[in-house]
């Protein structure tokens, strides 16, 4: 009888009585039990970096936290990742004793429901592949992962542990970063991981996160213009390799919208007599410059190149971004549509 599957062999009352008294997971409902993974967490999960409260003034850090949270943006998941980089800044350590902070549990899946805001402390048990639906919901493949997601270990032998996705660290999703408490006395802390070194563990989201928004869809209403070439006269767009520097603007072709770089950090789209529609919601940031990158990838960067703001769209190498004349922005990818901003419309 192999690990994964020696309770099957229990009658449904036996579990139940098994579970009553024995610490299967990070903690059991509202017990304030967690499994800790063990002793070190890169000997669990062969971490190639790591950032704690000790580190996190290093640039390496605030670069990593800078990417992280314009990932975030990008589908519309800043406020799980901003809680989860909240008690990684403060330096909650890890404690088996049932201690509590902001009212969850200070372990792996305290932390995670913090996150993800719910009123229970749900252990692993209660996250898929065990229960399905409850508080979690399995995804299909890593791929599917966006920021806010997580992934909660496979086989609960010998420990249970969930840690929050936090962002992919390469463009081909074979490395992602993950914020975690992993064991006795360590702070929170934000991982760089393998995605090979991932066997163990399953990817879920939580019921109450709000869908991911990479790829807006259309409002009811609304129709995203459908041309797939770039304007020839050379308005209009941003193609790759071009980008947009302090105060700098792109302008729709006929003249009444223009996507400017402003020196407050934002990118704001605005529209002659109306006033703003859209922007990246950085003002205040360090962002200087705004580049539609070979990859595919609109990115906001400091004048140090640090990463701000993105639309999470890498791996679509030639895609260009229009201005529409009805208002809209748009990463194109051939005959696709990748990015939208929700403005504008037919």
């Amino acid at each position: 009888m192999t690990s994964a599957t020696w309770y099957r062999a229990l009658s449904p009352l036996a579990l139940l009585s098994f579970l009553a008294v024995t610490p299967l997971g990070c903690a059991l409902e509202e017990e304030p039990i967690e499994e800790e993974m063990v002793d070190s967490d890169s000997d669990a999960i062969s971490t190639s970096w790591t950032c704690t409260v000790n580190q996190i003034k290093t640039a390496r850090c605030q670069e990593t936290i800078a990417d992280i949270r314009a990932q975030a943006g990008a589908v519309g998941r800043s406020e799980i990742i901003e809680r989860g980089i909240g008690w990684l800044e403060a330096g909650i350590l890890y404690d088996r004793s049932g201690s509590y902070h902001d009212g969850y549990r200070r372990d792996c899946s305290g932390f995670v429901s913090m996150t993800w805001q719910y009123t229970a402390n749900p252990s692993t048990a209660f996250f898929p592949p065990f229960v399905n639906g409850k508080y979690a919901v399995p995804l299909g493949s890593f791929d599917d992962l966006v920021p806010g997601d997580a992934v909660n270990k496979t086989f609960r032998n010998p420990y249970g542990h969930v840690m929050l996705f936090a962002g992919w660290a390469s463009a081909d999703h074979s490395q992602l970063y993950f914020i975690h408490h992993s064991a006795t006395g360590k702070p929170v802390s934000l991982i760089q991981v393998s995605r090979a070194g991932l066997g163990d563990f399953s990817p879920i989201r939580s019921v109450n996160a709000p869908e991911p928004t990479t790829q807006t869809p259309p409002a009811d209403d609304q129709t995203p213009p459908d041309d797939t070439k770039p304007p020839a006269a050379g308005c209009g767009a941003l193609l790759p390799g071009q980008s947009l520097g302090v105060d700098e603007g792109a302008t729709s072709c006929d003249g009444r919208f223009t996507l400017i770089q402003q020196s407050d950090g934002n990118l704001v789209l605005y529209q002659n007599g109306v006033g703003a529609l859209w922007s990246n919601l950085k003002n205040g940031t360090d962002s200087r410059l705004t580049v539609m990158q070979e990859d595919g990838n609109l990115v906001s960067y400091t004048p140090e190149l640090a990463p701000v703001w993105h639309t999470s769209t890498n791996g679509n190498p030639g895609a260009w971004l229009s201005i529409g004349d009805e208002g809209s922005l748009i990463i194109h990818a051939g005959d696709k549509l990748i990015w939208w901003s929700g403005t504008g419309g037919k």
